[in-house]
Order: C-alpha cells, then sequence, then structure tokens
C-alpha cells in the first residue's frame, strides 16, 4: 500500500508540472501576443525552478545550450484579436492570470525584506543586454516572475491596454508620466467615454472609463498579492492624483448631453464602486503584509474613504460607499497583525459604524438607501455579516494571548460572547460559524471555565437543530476543532473526579458520529492519551498504549488518525508515572522503537525532541539497572541529530544528579555524577555565550540548580565550594542578560544541603562559612522556605562541635527569625530538636509542649507551603 501511495503521489506531481508547463506555455504566448515585441521570460516559482518556453524559436537555440540561462525567446505573434475591445478583455485575462500566478510561485516582497530583485521603474524594462544573468540580477529583457517582477508585468500589458483604450488619439499615458501631455492634466481622451465596437454582427457599447480603472485594479490586486505595499499604493496614487479626476470630470460633462440623470447618477456610482475596489486593494497589500505600520496606513485609508469620499475627485455629493469586503479586510489585520486590546477595540468601533450605517438606510425586501444614493435591490455588500462579527469575536479572543493576567483574559472572553449574542439578537439572517463558536471556547478554556466553554458548544449545536442559516447549508455545525474543545473542556473538568472525565470523552469518542458527524482525528485521540497519563490510575500506561495501537493500525487507512509526537509523548509520560512496573524503561523504549519502524514506512512523523526527552526522563526514573547509561546513549543521539534543547539537557543533567538505591535488595542502581553535569552545563553556555537568544540550548534556572544538586548528592570533595561557584556562575548568566537563569529559592537550599552533607572533617569549616554566606546572600534573592531553615539547622548540628556556644547563639538567632518570617514547619521543629540542647530546646519551645506534641501558634508557621 505505501509503493502504491508513492507512485499515487509521483503521477500528482508530475500532474502539477504538466499543469505548470500549460499555464507557463500560455503566459508566454498571451504576453508576446500582447506586446508585439521580442520579449524573453523567465517564469521562477518559490523553490527556484525554471520553466521553460515550449515555445522557442530558431534565435534561442544558443540560449538553449547555456546551462546558466535556460531561457525561452518568444517571437512577435500577431495579435488574435480584431477588436479593441477583444484585446482588452485579452490582456485582462492575462494581467489576472498573472496575479494568480504570483500568488501560487511569488516570493513575499514587502518593503522591508525582499529576497527578489527590486528594480526602479524606470529601467524595469531596459534592453540593453541580450544576455541572462544569475538569479540575484536583472539584465537585458529578462522578465523574472517573482513577486515583483511578475507585478511589471502586468504594469507593461497595462500600458499597453492604456494606449489602446486612447485608440488613435494622442497617447496619455507612458511608462506612468504625463510627459506626453502638454498641460499635465492627463485629458488626452476626448470626446466622450463610450466606444462603439462590432462583435459577432452585432453593435455593443463598451464603457471604457469603467474599463480602465477596473485594469489599474487588476495591477493593483497583483502587486497587492505579492505583499509590496509601495508598489500597490503607487498605482493607487497615480488613479486617484492622475487619472480619475479628468475622468469623473468627462462623466460630470456628460450629464445632459444623452441620456437621463438617473442614468447618469447609475454611471458615477459604477465608477464610484471600482474606485472603492482601488481603496480595498491597496488595504489587501497593507493587511497581507502582516505589518503593524501597514495595519495603520490600512485604517487611514479606511478613514480616508469615510471621511472625504467623492470630494478627492471632485464629486463632493457622491459619497463612496465603503462595501463590507473593505470593512473585513480592515477587521482581519485588527485580529491578526500584532493582536493587542487596542485593536480589539477598534475593530468593535467598525463593528458599531457598520451596524448604525445598515440600521439606519436599510429596509427589508427593499434596495438600500444610503446617503441618498439608491443601491440594487438585494445589495448585501454594504452591511455586516457573519464574518464581520467573526473577526470582531476573534480580535477580542486574541487580544490578550500574551497576557499573563486573568483579569484581562476574562474581559476579553465577555466582549466576544456579548458580540456573539449581540450577532444572534440583532441580525437572525446572519449564521456564526464553528470558526466563531471555537474562538470563544478556546479563551474560555485559557481561564479555565469549562462550564461556559462547553455553554458555547451546546449553543452551537442548538443552533444547528434549528436550522440557523435557512437554505444556505451554513448553520453552525461543529466541526472537529469544536469537538477536541469540547473533550478538552471535559478532560479538565474540576467538577468531576479525573476517571470521570476520562469515561465522558471515551463515550464522546465512540459515539462522536451518531451524535456530532464529527469524525475523531489524531488530536480526539490525543487528548485522551494525555488524560491517561494524568489520571494516576494503574492502568492509565495499559489503557495510553492500546489507544495509541489502535491509531497506528488505522492510519494505514486513514492518515486524519496518524499518531505524532503528542502521541507517543503522552503515552511514554504515562509509562514514565506507572510507578509499579519495573520495566518501565524498556517499555518506553518498545513504544520509541515502533515509532521509528513507522516512520520507515511513511506513516508517522520522525521522532520530535519531546518525545526523545519523554524517553530520556522514562529511562532515567525508572529502577532498571544500566537506564542511565541507555539515557546516555540516546541523548548522544539526540545530539547528534540537532534536536537537543535545553530540555534535554537538563533531563540528561538530573539522571547525571540522582542517587537510587534498588527496592528489592537496597544495591546502587544511581548514583550523582556531579563533573557529568557540569560538563553539560559547560556546554550549555558555551552555546549560549556565541550564539545568544538564537541558541535552542540555554541554560536556566534548572540547568544549574541541577548541577548543584549533584555536588550536593555526591561524595566529591569541597563539594560545598563547588556548589557556591556553580551558584555565582548563574547569577552571572543572569545579570548577564540570561532572564532564564534567575535564581530563586532552591538553588539556595541546595547550596545548603551540600554544605549539610559535608562529611570530612577538614572541610567543615569551610562548610559552615559557605553556608551562613549563602543564607545572607538568598534574602538578597529571594525568601527563605521552611526548607531553608530546617536545612540550615541540620547543617549547624553536623558542621560545629555539639557543645559550643557559638553553636546555641546561631541555632537560637536562625530560629528566631524564623518564626518571624511564618516558616516554622515540622521540618524546622524535627531539627531544631536534633541540633539544639535541652535547655535550648526548652528555652525555645518548652511553652508550646502538649501530651499531644507541640502546638506552636499560627504565627509561627503562617507562611508554610
Amino acid at each position: 500500500s505505501s509503493s502504491s501511495s508513492r507512485r499515487t503521489t509521483t503521477l500528482r506531481t508530475q500532474s502539477r508540472e504538466d499543469e505548470e508547463g500549460q499555464v507557463h506555455g500560455w503566459l508566454l504566448q498571451s504576453t508576446s501576443s500582447i506586446l508585439g515585441d521580442e520579449v524573453t521570460l523567465n517564469l521562477i516559482n518559490n523553490d527556484h525552478e525554471r520553466y521553460e518556453s515550449y515555445i522557442v524559436t530558431d534565435d534561442a537555440a544558443d540560449a538553449e545550450d547555456d546551462d546558466d540561462c535556460n531561457c525561452g525567446k518568444i517571437s512577435t505573434v500577431s495579435s488574435f484579436a480584431r477588436t479593441d475591445e477583444e484585446y482588452i478583455l485579452h490582456a485582462e485575462s492575462v494581467m489576472r492570470a498573472y496575479g494568480q500566478w504570483i500568488a501560487r510561485h511569488g516570493k513575499s516582497s514587502s518593503s522591508s525584506s525582499s529576497s527578489s530583485p527590486r528594480l526602479n521603474d524606470d529601467d524595469a524594462f531596459d534592453n540593453d543586454d541580450d544576455n541572462c544573468g544569475d538569479d540575484d540580477s536583472y539584465c537585458g529583457t529578462t522578465l523574472r516572475c517573482s513577486a515583483i517582477n511578475a507585478a511589471k508585468i502586468v504594469d507593461m500589458i497595462l500600458t499597453r491596454s492604456l494606449e489602446v483604450i486612447d485608440g488613435n488619439r494622442q497617447r496619455i499615458i507612458r511608462g506612468y508620466n504625463t510627459s506626453d501631455d502638454d498641460d499635465g492634466d492627463c485629458d488626452g481622451v476626448k470626446g466622450g467615454s463610450t466606444i462603439t465596437t462590432t462583435t459577432g454582427g452585432s453593435a455593443r457599447v463598451v464603457d471604457w472609463d469603467a474599463k480602465l480603472i477596473e485594469l489599474i485594479n487588476v495591477a493593483i490586486d497583483a502587486w497587492a498579492t505579492g505583499k509590496n505595499v509601495e508598489g500597490a499604493e503607487r498605482r493607487f496614487l497615480l488613479l486617484q492624483q492622475q487619472i480619475l479626476p479628468p475622468l469623473m470630470q468627462r462623466v460630470k460633462g456628460d450629464e445632459g448631453s444623452s441620456g437621463s440623470g438617473q442614468q447618469q447618477q447609475q454611471r458615477q456610482h459604477v465608477l464610484l464602486k471600482l474606485y472603492e475596489e482601488s481603496y480595498r486593494g491597496v488595504i489587501r497589500a497593507c493587511i497581507r503584509s502582516r505589518e503593524r505600520k501597514y495595519l495603520t496606513r490600512a485604517i487611514e485609508l479606511l478613514e480616508d474613504m469615510q471621511q472625504r469620499g467623492g470630494r478627492i475627485i471632485g464629486l463632493a455629493r457622491c459619497p463612496i460607499i465603503i462595501t463590507t469586503q473593505t470593512y473585513n479586510l480592515v477587521l482581519y489585520g485588527l485580529a491578526n497583525c500584532d493582536p493587542c486590546v487596542e485593536n480589539a477595540r477598534r475593530a468593535e468601533s467598525i463593528l458599531d459604524e457598520m451596524t448604525t450605517s445598515i440600521m439606519e438606510h436599510c429596509r427589508p425586501n427593499e434596495g438600500a438607501v444610503v446617503a441618498g444614493r439608491c443601491y440594487p435591490e438585494g445589495d448585501t455588500t454594504i452591511g455586516p455579516d457573519s464574518n464581520t462579527f467573526r473577526q470582531v469575536i476573534t480580535a477580542w479572543t486574541k487580544s490578550c494571548h500574551r497576557s499573563g493576567n486573568n483579569n484581562d483574559v476574562a474581559i476579553a472572553a465577555a466582549k466576544a460572547r456579548r458580540i456573539l449574542d449581540r450577532m444572534l439578537s440583532d441580525f437572525p439572517s446572519l449564521y456564526p460559524d464553528a470558526s466563531t463558536f471555537n474562538a470563544i471556547m478556546t479563551i474560555y478554556l485559557k481561564l479555565g471555565k469549562t462550564d461556559e466553554a462547553l455553554a458555547v458548544f451546546d449553543l452551537m449545536n442548538t443552533l444547528h437543530a434549528s436550522g440557523r442559516g435557512g437554505d444556505s447549508g451554513n448553520t453552525a455545525v461543529p466541526d472537529t476543532y469544536s469537538f477536541n474543545l469540547m473533550l478538552r473542556a471535559i478532560q479538565i473538568h474540576a467538577h468531576r473526579s479525573r476517571e470521570e472525565n476520562i469515561e465522558a470523552v471515551e463515550e464522546l469518542i465512540e459515539t462522536s458520529r451518531e451524535r456530532y458527524q464529527v469524525r475523531p482525528d489524531v488530536n480526539s485521540y490525543n487528548i485522551l492519551i494525555d488524560a491517561y497519563a494524568k489520571s494516576r490510575l494503574e492502568d492509565a500506561a495499559n489503557r495510553a498504549e492500546v489507544l495509541l495501537g489502535y491509531m497506528e493500525r488505522r492510519c494505514r487507512h486513514d492518515r486524519t488518525v496518524a499518531p505524532d509526537g503528542y502521541s507517543y509523548t503522552s503515552t511514554i509520560h504515562a509509562i514514565e508515572r506507572s510507578r509499579h512496573h519495573e520495566a518501565r524503561g524498556a517499555w518506553a523504549e518498545g513504544v520509541f522503537r515502533r515509532m521509528e519502524g513507522l516512520h520507515s514506512e511513511g506513516l508517522v512523523e520522525a521522532p520530535t525532541t519531546p518525545v526523545y526527552n519523554a524517553l530520556m526522563n522514562c529511562l532515567i526514573t525508572s529502577e532498571e539497572r544500566g537506564s542511565v547509561e541507555r539515557a546516555e546513549a540516546l541523548f548522544s543521539e539526540t545530539a547528534e541529530a540537532g534536536l537537543a534543547n535545553t530540555r534535554t539537557y537538563n533531563t540528561m543533567m538530573k539522571g547525571y544528579s540522582m542517587f537510587r538505591r534498588s527496592r528489592i535488595d537496597g544495591s546502587i542502581i544511581a548514583y550523582s555524577r556531579p563533573r557529568k553535569a557540569e560538563k553539560l552545563l559547560d556546554e550549555m553556555e558555551l552555546s549560549y555565550y556565541s550564539k545568544g537568544l538564537a541558541s535552542p540550548i540555554i541554560p536556566d534556572k534548572y540547568s544549574y540548580t541541577t548541577v548543584i544538586s549533584a555536588y550536593g548528592r555526591s561524595n566529591a570533595t569541597r563539594k560545598a565550594a563547588k556548589s557556591l561557584m556553580i551558584l555565582h556562575r548563574m547569577l552571572e548568566s543572569y545579570g548577564e542578560g540570561n532572564s532564564a537563569a534567575r535564581a530563586g529559592t532552591y538553588a539556595f537550599n541546595a547550596v545548603l544541603n551540600a554544605c549539610a552533607h559535608t562529611r570530612h572533617p577538614d572541610e567543615r569549616l569551610e562548610a559552615f562559612t559557605i553556608l551562613c554566606s549563602t543564607l545572607i546572600l538568598l534574602k538578597d534573592w529571594a525568601k527563605p522556605d521552611h526548607t531553608t531553615y530546617g536545612t540550615f539547622l541540620q547543617a549547624c548540628a553536623r558542621l560545629l562541635p555539639r557543645d559550643e556556644a557559638r553553636k546555641w547563639r546561631v541555632v537560637e538567632a536562625v530560629f528566631d527569625s524564623c518564626t518571624k518570617e511564618g516558616q516554622c514547619g515540622d521540618l524546622v521543629l524535627k531539627e531544631l530538636k536534633g541540633v539544639a540542647s535541652p535547655e535550648l530546646y526548652e528555652a525555645l519551645v518548652g511553652r508550646f509542649l502538649t501530651e499531644d506534641g507541640l502546638d506552636i501558634p499560627l504565627q509561627w508557621r503562617r507562611n508554610v507551603a
């Protein structure tokens, strides 16, 4: 079956290549037929694959033999167009085809970063050189179809088309300047704006003014598709400043000359609608760039339309009616270009403007009357639609995606839900789609509000059952993503036990097709596997692996359930948490090898970094002999594959910091290896200092703390001093800009622990000095906890002679500080009894002794976690 799949893929690829070749040939021939000159074209897609011409003249033979230039020359082809109308229609179709080519192959060519060669308008078609250059330069008549240069080809066709529209009269535009016009007002078109043409023996009237704007809009769209805002805006300014004013004056001059006033008014409306499309094209370019500065420009253009409208071109009484599509483009930008609360508020204000307009001027079943202009009955292009509400809701749900403040997120969720309710109540003809509900469910889950998320899902089902949307079939049908959000809400539901939640998820997956007409996908099953892994149930690992095996079998016939890295990571986590399994390391390795086998068959993805890390952690925490050595081999494999990250190193260092005895015979199965752990830390620091934040391996607080703990659990000499040295490296790294290395209480406690476990008599004084200095240093970086004080008292008992007076003074002072900070927990009281003399113990806590033990004041233990 896999070989058959590969053959099918090969055939599809060949079919796409044949289709590309046909499109390329058509573009070459059509461009030549329009431009009329000998043109050399070289169309290049995103992968820099060249499509050679299918039509090559003898003159191009030498070029074909040149390995550096597979260019095809097209000889002048006589135009098949018999009339001006046919010529213009053909030119328009070719311009639109180039726009589609840009969408499919063109590179991103925004002004800020362009990998395509940047050409000036004046030299775009310089014919000085007949040789082809390399991919990064422009030379001669080679027109490379990158996002920029394909748009320039569109410009060239536009220029020729404008000449045709001018016909036999004085040419008004050549290369986008007015040098050929004496007074510079582009008024070369004379004697009316319509031309009668004959096609197939029948006469028809062509509005060349409207066609002129349409062609310029196609050019604007070509630049917009290439994400080049400046290119689109230059063409728009040409239209706005040079072409439209005299054109609209001619339209006004035609009033009363022929036809009724209503016809002239309708004609002005047609031209203004095309002008609105011009605005929309530039706005589309701004939004497609996804840059904040261009989003601001899109909003400025929208405001320009609202405030000035037809006055820009001398028609103060003919405002531009902004369509829903244009509004929605701006709303999409507000929702997706650096989303924030300010964007969401602006999006909601735009919705209010649209709602006010449609409520004031539209009546059901009648033509919409807006600003004194009548539009055809049934025109639905000027009010909010379902997409409008979806974008505003998305703007709110994304507004706090980087915020850690739950209050901000809760406000955004409430705003989004209120807008949904407004849509349902005020616009009964509109119907929200699944993505609208999904956005609200997602933000509720971020807040942990599972009941609210499930209520939104139930509302979607209710609307679907009621047939909201009429005969259109676009009712709010729950999709797979909606279903998975519901599963997640049930999985983490706090009002039921984990076992009850798991049973509910299992039942929903089994009945999904009958209840919701939804087929579970890989994410559906991953939610259930994750629930098993976090449940701590005795058979959780077995159930997770059984489900994984089911996915592995089904993926041979249904790729939507092919297990991914998350599937295997969660299953291995479930195995790692099965504490009663004596060979969980080998069990997890078996799951990993299955993934590798299925990957070799092309059925699942290659093992990812989280999979490697999960397996490594499972090996390290298992009680199998040699498991740390197997983890070392896996670590080397991960590093050599370039998949290691900070967690990979931390996990391996965790293995080096552990000391473990067998529960069966008490023998040592793992012992601390601080030197190996420190060597890995050296590698992490080297990677960070050489690559900075771009490095995937940045030492964090866990990295340093793990090495300190490794020394504390080892038999290394002077381990207190070595632990303190690692702590100072941690503080230095943080001081140099590594925010991930911010030292916490646990790091200082690890140094105190190393001091407490210093056993060599010659090192005790040094260890006690480090003990005291570390406690003082801790108070500058964090707050001591009950473990801090308990470990300090333990160290005093081991490092100082029992009857030394200095010892009692230190113990009394530390215990006094502990009680004042409310950290007097059980560990502190236990260690106090071991270190203090009977007299001192009686003096400190004797008054609180009872028959049941100590009953210390609540104030002493108020901050114990």
